[in-house]
């Protein structure tokens, strides 16, 4: 029984050791902690953070300690530094039980600053979208065009207000009427014929199409309007449709009103092709489509609502500065950088362009970057924009992948520990090494997916592949023998071991599948070397300073990429 209670001990913290939640567990009669895991220590003894709970969560904190005696209990609180400026969230869960007789209490804290942070800054970023919408609703409600916004059914969904004073109804008369039902002497059917083609032959976002129309008046002269038909993205990836009509025949007595609504609203569609943004008259981002923050390589929690040196590439402040304030005086200014596209420089267009009100004030800027890029350019940039969305894939997948390895590797343990065989033991420490190495690969699709973390710190890279000399052995023992020549001099590096460790494993592998043939080599080699400004060049690390570097090197002697 004795025994039994050990090895149970022995599981229950190989187990919690594992855990990345603050756990510990305590005796509740005498009060005496009988075990805490390494991230408690981490979480909750540093420091820099001991036993400072904020002072408006202490007595719920207090509170929570005495309630989880005799039931389950839960708390949200936060922890602040000594000097009370930065703060941590924290959830705490405890729960009693029973165990020989004896009352114990489990606590499991985890910290959820992240979260915390995100829902903030979702927060913020959702007010900047409910301002611009603000923004465009009264952008589209200066034009004199009358505009319809229509789903895939042909009903109106939205209308500014020359549309409504037009057509002599509200809003919510408007909203759910089709196009055709509309009157207009006839022009509501024409419209529908035009969308009903709209939506059979568009197949790229934004084509559109354009016709005349002339709209007969019983007690009035005629009307020359023009219509268009363009088509617009919805959040549910349904097809909807802005119906533009305009009246050219009194052209010249709405003149000033056309010129005034129409240097907005040109120069907004006139953007979409290329990166475009907004700028308040304080040179904060208030908008930017997923072309500019692709050229800028940012996410739109990086921009929106940032001032724009904050934003811009350090390398092109001090260019823009000037040009900048030279806008806010109300000039437009035109000129040409270079922006990094996938590592790639690319020269590139920027124009700033006033947006001014009925009084000449400038209110902000619109930003028009045109990179002068190949037409596969462009098709690799949106390729990456795809690759985006597959970190949401890898981080789910890591995470349940990281929880059946937590099994295999306690029962792999277990087993080794249990067994008597060499041979077996040697094949149980296979398995614990190649589901170590798998999590830390689940780990660094965790970082990918942005729910993990790289860890960087000084190390010896002879170090990291002598401990994966056996799992290297295995991975080429079929094709190739191979070789170590590790020198350690000069070859500390800060680097994340767990990133090397996959692209060391990655290389090798690699190698092993390419090699044909008996009596190959794989050479792996550590060593110091001096790297000059032309040797980084060609490495295509211009941002790299000169200087001394660790090297870590495969060499295979298979036949290589063909010509």
């Amino acid at each position: 029984a004795e025994a039994e209670m050990v090895a149970r001990e022995k599981r229950f913290r190989q187990l919690a050791d594992n855990i990345p939640d603050a756990f510990e567990l305590e005796d509740l009669a005498s009060g005496e902690r009988l075990y805490a895991n390494p991230a408690y220590g981490a979480l909750l003894e540093n420091d820099e953070w001991l036993s400072r709970v904020h002072a408006a969560d202490v007595d719920k904190v207090r509170a929570m300690r005495d309630e989880s005696r005799t039931k389950p209990s839960e708390v949200r609180f936060r922890l602040t530094d000594e000097a009370g400026v930065r703060v941590r969230h924290l959830v705490r869960r405890s729960f009693p039980f029973d165990e020989n007789e004896q009352l114990r209490r489990v606590t499991i804290t985890r910290d959820v600053s992240a979260e915390a942070r995100r829902a903030e800054r979702e927060r913020a970023a959702r007010k900047v979208r409910e301002e611009y919408a603000e923004t465009i609703t009264t952008i589209l409600d200066s034009t004199s065009d009358w505009l319809l916004l229509v789903d895939d059914t042909f009903r109106v969904t939205e209308a500014n207000r020359a549309a409504r004073v037009a057509l002599g109804l509200t809003a919510d008369q408007l909203r759910g009427r089709r196009v055709r039902d509309l009157g207009m002497g006839g022009l509501g059917e024409v419209l529908d014929e035009a969308l009903g083609e709209a939506l059979d032959g568009v197949t790229q976002t934004h084509e559109w199409g354009t016709g005349d129309y002339r709209l007969e008046r019983e007690d009035e002269a005629p009307l020359d309007l023009q219509y268009l038909i363009s088509r617009v993205d919805t959040d549910d990836d349904r097809r909807a449709f802005v119906c533009s009509v305009r009246d050219v025949s009194a052209w010249q007595r709405l003149e000033t009103e056309r010129l005034e609504s129409a240097r907005s609203i040109e120069r907004l569609v006139g953007a979409l092709p290329i990166g475009a943004a907004f700028l308040d008259d304080g040179l904060r981002y208030v908008h930017a489509n997923e072309r500019y923050l692709t050229l800028l390589n940012r996410t739109g929690e990086q921009v929106i609502g940032r001032a724009a040196e904050d934003v811009l590439p350090s390398a092109l402040v001090p260019v823009a500065r000037p040009r900048l304030a030279s806008a806010l005086a109300g000039r437009a200014v035109e000129f040409h950088v270079t922006v990094q596209v996938e590592g790639r420089s690319v020269p590139a267009r920027v124009r700033y362009v006033p947006r001014t009100d009925s009084r000449d004030r400038v209110t902000g800027l619109f930003v028009l970057i045109e990179a002068q890029l190949a037409r596969g350019e462009i098709e690799d940039l949106q390729t990456s924009q795809q690759r985006e969305s597959l970190g949401l894939l890898a981080g789910g997948v890591a995470h349940d992948f990281n929880n059946l390895l937590v099994a295999i590797l306690g029962n792999a343990s277990l087993a080794r520990e249990s067994s008597s065989a060499e041979e077996t033991r040697e094949s149980l420490d296979e398995i614990v090494e190649a589901s170590h190495r798998a999590q830390e690969l689940a780990e660094q699709l965790l970082a990918y997916a942005g729910r993990g973390k790289f860890v960087v710190e000084v190390a010896e890279l002879a170090d990291i592949v002598q401990s994966m000399s056996r799992l290297l052995g295995l991975t080429t023992r079929e094709k190739a023998s191979l070789e170590l020549d590790l020198k350690t001099e000069g070859c500390r590096a800060r680097l994340d071991a767990r990133q090397t460790r996959q692209i060391l494993l990655n290389l090798v592998g690699n190698a092993a599948q390419a090699i044909e043939g008996d009596g190959r080599h794989i050479t792996v080699r550590t060593y110091a070397s001096e790297l000059s400004r032309h040797d980084l060049d060609l490495l295509g690390e211009a941002r790299v300073q000169p200087g001394p570097f660790a090297v870590l090197e495969v060499e295979d002697d298979g036949p290589g990429i063909a010509p």
